[in-house]
C-alpha cells in the first residue's frame, strides 16, 4: 500500500524551516550591526577626537546619537532572535544576565581602574557626546536584562516543574513497576516511609516485614526492590506461622497444604518471627543482609522507591528556595544596600592606590550607578537575585539528586 503525505504537515514543516532559516539570517546580521557600531563608538571614543571634545560639536555629538540608536535597533534585534533561536538552552538567559550585570556594574569599575578620573572629565568638560557612549553601556544592560529575566525565570520553572513531577530515569531496581496508590500518606512527602510511597506494590505490601514493623527499608538497607527473595522469605514464614496459629491465612486464595513450622524454619533459618500473644498477629523480624555497606548503600541509590522519596524531599525544599532567596532579599534590601555601598567604596579604595596615574582620583561607584535611576539598580539587583537563587536551586539538586542526602 503507497504511503501518503500529509501535504497539511509538509507545509507546516517547510514554512517552519524558513522562518528559522531567515531568523538566523536575521541573528547574524544583527550581531555583525552590533559589533560594527560599537566598534565605531569605541574607536571615536578613544582613537578619534570625542573624548578630548571641549563643549558640545554638534555635527559629532549627531553621528554618535545616531550611532548609538541603531546599535540599541540592532540590539534589540538581536536580542529577540537570540530568544527564539536559544529558548530551550538552558544558559542562554543566566548568560544574558551575566552580560547585564557586568555591563551594568563592570564598566564604571573598569573606567575607575585603567581611566581613572575621566567621566569626571568629561563632565566638567560638558563632553556629551562621550557620556552619551559611556552612559549605553548602562542601557546595553538593561537591554540584556530583561529577556534574560524571562529566560532565566522560565528555566527555573521548568526545572521546577520537572523535578517536582518526577525525574525520567532508569534505575537498576524498580525501574519496570507502575505506580500504585498508597495507604495513608505523611503529613510532609519528605516524612514518607516506603510503603507510603507510590512505587510500594500493595499484593507485597500486606504481609512486608518492613510494612508490618512500620519502619524503612533505606534505614535497613534491605527492601522489597534490592532484594526481594528475602523478604519474600519473610513473607513466606509470616503467612505460615499464622496459618498454623490462627487457621486462616492473610492472603485471600491461598488454599496450599501448609508444611510444618519446623520444615518452614529450617528453610528460612536466618529469619526470626515475634508471636507477642496468641490471638494478636505475628510480625517477622524484618531480615538482613551480609553484604559491605557501600554496596547496600549503592543499591538505595538506584532504586525507584528511594529516589521517589528523594523527589518529595525537593518537593519540600524546592519552593522554600525559589520564594525565600527573594523574600530575603526583599526584606533585607536596605541591609543589602549598605553592603553595596560599602563593596563599592572598598573596591574604590583598592582601585585608587593600585592606580599608576599620579593623582589618583576615588570614585564613587554607587554615585555614577544612580545615574541610571533607582527603578534600573532594582531591576539588575532582581538579575543578581535570580542568579543567585538558579545557584543554590541547582546545588539543592546536586545535593538530593546526586549526593542522595
Amino acid at each position: 500500500m503507497p504511503v501518503k503525505n500529509n501535504s497539511a504537515s509538509n507545509l507546516a514543516a517547510r514554512i517552519y524551516q524558513t522562518a528559522f532559516d531567515w531568523v538566523r539570517r536575521l541573528f547574524q546580521l544583527s550581531l555583525a550591526a552590533v559589533v560594527l557600531v560599537t566598534g565605531y563608538l569605541l574607536y571615536g571614543l578613544f582613537l578619534g577626537d570625542v573624548s578630548a571634545m571641549r563643549g558640545p560639536d554638534i555635527r559629532i555629538l549627531a553621528n554618535v546619537d545616531g550611532a548609538i540608536y541603531w546599535l540599541n535597533v540592532a540590539l534589540v534585534i538581536n536580542l529577540a532572535c537570540t530568544c527564539l533561536l536559544f529558548y530551550d538552552e538552558e544558559y542562554t538567559g543566566y548568560a544574558l544576565l551575566g552580560g547585564a550585570v557586568a555591563l551594568y556594574y563592570g564598566i564604571p569599575i573598569l573606567f575607575a581602574t585603567v581611566l581613572t578620573g575621566q567621566v569626571e572629565a568629561w563632565q566638567t568638560a560638558h563632553n556629551v557626546a562621550a557620556l552619551h557612549i559611556y552612559q549605553q553601556a548602562h542601557y546595553a544592560g538593561l537591554l540584556l536584562g530583561i529577556p534574560g529575566m524571562v529566560l532565566a525565570i522560565r528555566d527555573l520553572a521548568l526545572r521546577l516543574y520537572g523535578n517536582l513531577r518526577g525525574r525520567h530515569e532508569e534505575y537498576k531496581y524498580g525501574n519496570k513497576v507502575r505506580e500504585e496508590k498508597p495507604p495513608n500518606g505523611a503529613i510532609l512527602g519528605a516524612l514518607a516511609k516506603c510503603w507510603q510511597l507510590p512505587y510500594c506494590r500493595e499484593s507485597f505490601r500486606r504481609n512486608c516485614p518492613i510494612y508490618l514493623n512500620r519502619s524503612r527499608c533505606w534505614r535497613h538497607r534491605v527492601g522489597c526492590m534490592c532484594e526481594e527473595p528475602l523478604v519474600r522469605k519473610a513473607t513466606d514464614l509470616l503467612i505460615h506461622k499464622q496459618d498454623i496459629i490462627r487457621a486462616e491465612p492473610l492472603i485471600e486464595g491461598l488454599d496450599t497444604p501448609i508444611q510444618s513450622a519446623d520444615t518452614m524454619a529450617q528453610a528460612v533459618q536466618p529469619i526470626e518471627v515475634v508471636k507477642t500473644s496468641r490471638s494478636a498477629p505475628v510480625i517477622p523480624k524484618i531480615p538482613t543482609s551480609n553484604l559491605p555497606k557501600y554496596v547496600k548503600v549503592e543499591r538505595c541509590r538506584n532504586c525507584i522507591i528511594y529516589n521517589e522519596h528523594q523527589r518529595m524531599k525537593y518537593q519540600v525544599l524546592a519552593p522554600l528556595v525559589v520564594i525565600g532567596i527573594p523574600a530575603l532579599t526583599w526584606w533585607k534590601l536596605g541591609d543589602i544596600s549598605g553592603w553595596i555601598n560599602t563593596l563599592f567604596t572598598s573596591v574604590d579604595s583598592i582601585m585608587s592606590r593600585l592606580s599608576l596615574a599620579s593623582t589618583p582620583k576615588s570614585v564613587n561607584f554607587m554615585e555614577s550607578l544612580n545615574s541610571s535611576g533607582q527603578a534600573a539598580q532594582y531591576m539588575i539587583l532582581f538579575c543578581v537575585v535570580i542568579i543567585i537563587t538558579s545557584m543554590a536551586l541547582r546545588f539543592l539538586e546536586y545535593c538530593i539528586f546526586k549526593l542522595k542526602i
